[in-house]
């Protein structure tokens, strides 16, 4: 969302969401630091890869 919509208003809310629920995991004893930056890097890494590859196919 944050590659093709580059208003705040879209991008501040999911960034928030999105740290509040790895803080969360991590609160609650279910996932380690580790894990966490571990999810981070790969959502990161996938998606600017899913964004280059429909750039790609659909001539974006």
């Amino acid at each position: 969302m944050a590659l093709t919509r580059k208003q705040w208003t879209v991008t501040v809310p999911i960034t928030l969401w999105a740290g509040s629920v790895g803080y969360s995991r991590m609160y609650l004893g279910r996932h380690y630091p580790t894990d966490v930056l571990g999810g981070i890097a790969t959502g990161i890494v996938s998606g600017i890869l899913g964004h280059w590859l429909t750039g790609r196919i659909y001539g974006d």
